[in-house]
């Protein structure tokens, strides 16, 4: 009989001790889990800061490019502006010199009609149109000093 409960008892103890192997294998198993948790989690925290300060670097980049889009955008505005007011102006002048020449070309006609008397109706309806004041500018065109220079484009002070 003491030799049964000693049977027994080795069974119990051979069963606590499988039992405290296998809790033994397990807390080294969750240590060792924990450790390779906490240097990913040390990994990412370096990782997030390097990205912070690179994001803060490029935050910066970006800003000085968008000012420098912005004012490319308003050199470009200011040079349309420019540019449609000068072509305005052009067909103003070509439009003033078109006129000149058209009352010169009548005043021409006017002194014809005047030394023949068969057009003197002519003279009649012209003279109605006419100002009669003189022009600054001779009949002739004038030579042009800046034809044969070379100037740079406007565009080249602007950048992107």
């Amino acid at each position: 009989m003491l030799q049964e409960e000693l049977d027994e008892a080795r069974i119990i103890a051979e069963k606590a001790r499988s039992t405290y192997d296998k809790l033994r294998k397990q807390r080294d198993f969750q240590k060792i889990n924990h450790r390779r948790v906490q240097q990913e989690k040390s990994k990412l925290n370096s990782d997030a800061q390097r990205n912070k300060k690179i994001y803060q670097g490029l935050e910066d980049e970006f800003n000085m490019y968008q000012n420098k889009y912005e004012v490319a955008l308003k050199e470009k505005m200011l040079m349309k502006l420019e540019k449609d007011r000068l072509s305005a102006k052009v067909e103003s002048l070509d439009l003033s010199l078109k006129q000149i020449y058209e009352e010169q070309s009548q005043g021409a006609l006017d002194a014809q009609t005047e030394k023949s008397p068969a057009r003197t109706t002519r003279k009649d309806k012209t003279t109605i149109k006419m100002t009669g004041e003189p022009t600054a500018i001779p009949q002739r065109e004038r030579f042009n000093p800046a034809l044969n220079e070379v100037f740079e484009p406007a565009s080249t002070h602007m950048s992107c």
